[in-house]
């Protein structure tokens, strides 16, 4: 589905202060989904989450539906919506309702990578992505992350030299086994070329 808007709000927890930005989107179903949504088909409008801490290290997520479910996600956070779970509330049912809304999560995070940054670290929010070429965690984890790279690769989400987010076929990759210490002198050199990665992306 097309994301029509990402809004972003911060939020502060608890005495640390723990910064959370929380990307959301409305969605409207397709019949498909109306017809597999059950007691939710009656809904026009469907709100879709993401919150991200922004202080500590990226670690394993987990899906809510308003409350937290028992599913989990390699994609760093919490991912909030009102999905279609199992009598016990407990787990996402995998059908054509959960495929869509997985669908528009991975649309919200791809589309969020600008506002998920840090200073000096050009490439974090490619930790907090779902973690590609592991076990997915359950069926809805394993989908989010197919999605996600999919949109990912037709989306400006690499950094450039500059620490630009860029399409990813217009950059180029640093041949393998050149020490980190090489690459970040010559990032730092005014004269080279943007067209390559930000050695940030090296360490992933």
């Amino acid at each position: 589905p097309k994301i029509i808007a990402v809004f972003v709000d911060d939020v502060i927890e608890g005495e640390d202060g723990t910064l959370w930005k929380v990307f959301s989107t409305v969605h409207v179903p397709s019949e498909a989904a109306r017809r597999d949504a059950g007691t939710l088909a009656g809904r026009d409008r469907l709100p879709v989450l993401w919150a991200l801490s922004m202080s500590g290290k990226a670690e394993v997520g987990s899906f809510w539906a308003f409350f937290p479910l028992a599913d989990q996600t390699t994609l760093s956070g919490i991912v909030n919506a009102p999905w279609k779970t199992n009598d016990d509330r407990t787990n996402l049912l995998e059908g054509e309702f959960n495929k869509e809304l997985l669908s528009v999560v991975a649309g919200v995070v791809v589309e969020s990578f600008e506002k998920v940054h840090r200073e000096g670290d050009a490439a974090w929010h490619l930790d907090v992505m779902p973690a590609r070429g592991r076990e997915a965690r359950n069926w809805a984890d394993a989908l989010l992350t197919s999605l996600c790279y999919k949109r990912a690769a037709v989306s400006a989400c690499i950094p450039d030299q500059t620490g630009r987010l860029r399409v990813p076929v217009d950059l180029q990759l640093h041949p393998r086994g050149i020490p980190p210490e090489v690459l970040s002198v010559w990032s730092a050199e005014p004269t080279r070329p943007d067209g390559w990665c930000h050695p940030s992306v090296e360490t992933r």
